[in-house]
């Protein structure tokens, strides 16, 4: 990967995977092979424009391959292209065709890890830690604490228009 264009491709690529419902679609592709819209939706428990939106984003990527039959459309990963974008990570991290090497002790560290650090928490589990951390006034990861929230007061508070009273 040693041309510009590789590492703006691996970056759209890893940008379009970036959100967890996208991986979620991914995932439900990958396991299912062509699926419609509807049944995405009802497997990801999602609103129907909401997947659209994130089908779009893999799309435009090139990600996800779409086909219409009638009002229904069909979805499909593009293997290739996620295959592509795996030996781009492989490269980055061990160029010139070298195996990656993993120390012994990462691999061992990574089974003995507890389950809260194996994965992303569910989303209702996560926006609840959020907006309880928000609460508290918890330093954020600069050590600063979180911005106020409350409402402005004097004559920039409006929300409508001025007018000449």
């Amino acid at each position: 990967m040693s041309e510009w264009h590789d590492l703006i491709d691996l970056r759209i690529l890893l940008r379009a995977m970036a959100h967890e419902d996208r991986l979620r679609i991914l995932h439900q592709l990958a396991g299912r092979g062509e699926v419609n819209v509807t049944d995405l939706v009802s497997a990801l428990v999602i609103s129907q424009p909401l997947v659209s939106w994130h089908l779009r984003a893999l799309r435009r990527a090139n990600l996800v391959r779409t086909r219409r039959q009638g009002r229904t459309v069909f979805c499909s990963l593009d293997l290739e292209r996620f295959a592509t974008c795996q030996r781009a990570l492989v490269e980055l991290i061990a160029p010139s065709g070298a195996a990656p090497v993993v120390s012994s002790a990462a691999a061992s560290a990574a089974d003995t890890a507890p389950a809260s650090a194996r994965g992303p928490l569910p989303a209702a589990e996560r926006v609840t830690d959020e907006r309880a951390t928000e609460r508290k006034g918890a330093p954020t990861e600069q050590g600063r604490p979180p911005p106020r929230t409350t409402a402005r007061t004097g004559p920039r508070a409006r929300a409508g228009p001025a007018t000449d009273a």
